[in-house]
């Protein structure tokens, strides 16, 4: 059983090109990384409301600079090979995976982080209106309320990248892999492509290879992923450096 996992930057269009340059009619099936992104699934608390927005703004801002990949899905359909596009964690369960105490840290000091910088910026902008042009400052405060609601936005969408980090990462990772394996077990596939955002790459991979499979792991083409790559990289030699160490003088022996 092969599988070939091709890591993106989701803005990278250099990664876009690699994708489709696969020779799909060699697989049995395409795996992308995907969820159902309802939001309101559940009961609304005030934590999970902060979360949702900034989920909702993500996606309404930086989320606006993926690149399509409907290309890629005509493909696949038009090589009638099996695709696969929702194999990744539900958001409500992405939000249960965050420790309550880490909810409150990132997403409320997000607010005071935003309106710091803002209010002082607002100060200096109405001591210089009530000076230069007093008829304006109602505007003045009318455009610094919008400011003030979408920097917020910018800020709880920041908070809410920090929070679907590190192990939440690692637990979707796994969710991905073992929704693979139990999809390709059923199907009986051989042979498949998995497409996802170059942070999940190492993660199913080895999932995948505890459970037998042989990988062929492809990182991502954009200079801006490479960069994060080397910095993960590093990291973790950094924090296990006996590890490191181990493998470094094995490969010399």
């Amino acid at each position: 059983m092969k599988a070939v996992i091709k890591g993106e930057v989701h803005s990278s269009r250099k990664d876009k090109r690699a994708l489709l340059d696969i020779d799909l009619s060699q697989f049995d099936a395409v795996f992308k990384e995907g969820r159902d992104n309802n939001t309101f699934n559940r009961d609304i608390s005030l934590v999970y409301a902060l979360f949702s927005i900034g989920h909702i703004v993500f996606r309404a801002t930086f989320g606006k600079l993926y690149v399509s990949t409907d290309d890629f899905e005509q493909q696949v359909e038009n090589e009638g090979v099996d695709f696969f596009d929702d194999i990744d964690t539900d958001f409500e369960e992405v939000y249960s995976l965050i420790s309550t105490k880490k909810r409150v840290l990132l997403l409320f000091p997000a607010l005071i982080v935003a309106a710091l910088p803002f209010g002082i910026f607002l100060g200096f902008v109405e001591w210089v209106t009530v000076r230069t042009a007093p008829s304006y400052l109602r505007l003045v405060f009318t455009v610094a309320t919008l400011a003030l609601i979408l920097l917020f936005g910018f800020a709880w969408a920041c908070a809410y990248f920090q929070l679907v980090l590190g192990s939440v990462t690692r637990a979707r990772d796994e969710y991905m892999a073992e929704n693979i394996i139990e999809i390709a077990e059923r199907e009986g596939y051989d042979s498949i492509v998995v497409s996802c955002g170059d942070g999940h790459c190492r993660g199913i991979s080895t999932r995948l290879e505890e459970k037998g499979w042989e990988t062929d792991v492809r990182r991502t083409e954009n200079p801006v992923g490479k960069l994060a790559v080397w910095k993960d990289q590093s990291l973790r030699k950094i924090r296990h450096p006996r590890r490191f160490l181990r493998r470094l003088y094995s490969r010399r022996e």
